[in-house]
């Protein structure tokens, strides 16, 4: 989510550099016109999206904490302390962060399946086993549903983990090196 955003806002300059570019009077207001229209429905869309996903990633995070909390207590706890009681009183609770995971997944899938929709002819090739599958909205949603609904608390779970690690290494040492993408070094750059 966050790293749509920068790129979206990263993307901004460039895109008003272009506006500006044109040396007709009229085709440069038209540019710009249409570059603070798709601004404005841009951050909107974007604002939807980031919230989404922070939405759908603490649900299944906090989902798969309690379900393993619950295999925990059940697992180590003597029966008279009523662990079962508590769980089957809290299930509703689980429910209902399952079932918002599942919401918030059909809605940033709704979203990314328009969002693809607008560039997948910049993309993509016209021809191929791909153009006639993503070709249906329906398909392509059902598709990038049931494997979001796969992938998606195995890849939330592990960013909480990632998260908690590296605000973990930051608290307790004194060097913390973070990277974001691999950087090219003497030993590992190609040399022409």
């Amino acid at each position: 989510g966050f790293s749509d955003l920068s790129y979206y806002f990263m993307v901004m300059p460039l895109l008003f550099n272009d506006s500006l570019s044109h040396p007709n009077g009229h085709q440069r207001a038209a540019a710009l016109r249409d570059l603070l229209s798709m601004t404005l429905t841009g951050c909107a869309i974007m604002v939807k999206f980031v919230n989404t996903h922070v939405m759908l990633g603490i649900s299944w995070v906090y989902l798969g904490g309690a379900m393993l909390l619950q295999v925990i207590a059940t697992m180590h706890m003597q029966p008279n302390r009523y662990s079962e009681v508590l769980f089957s009183n809290a299930n509703m609770c689980f429910v209902v962060m399952g079932l918002e995971g599942l919401l918030y997944t059909v809605i940033v899938m709704a979203v990314f399946v328009r969002f693809y929709g607008l560039v997948k002819n910049n993309i993509e090739a016209a021809h191929g086993w791909g153009s006639s599958f993503f070709s249906s909205n329906f398909r392509h949603f059902l598709y990038v549903t049931i494997t979001m609904q796969i992938c998606s608390p195995i890849f939330f779970i592990g960013t909480a983990l990632a998260t908690w690690r590296a605000a973990f290494l930051t608290a307790f040492t004194q060097t913390f090196e973070y990277e974001t993408a691999a950087k090219p070094t003497s030993l590992t750059s190609v040399k022409q």
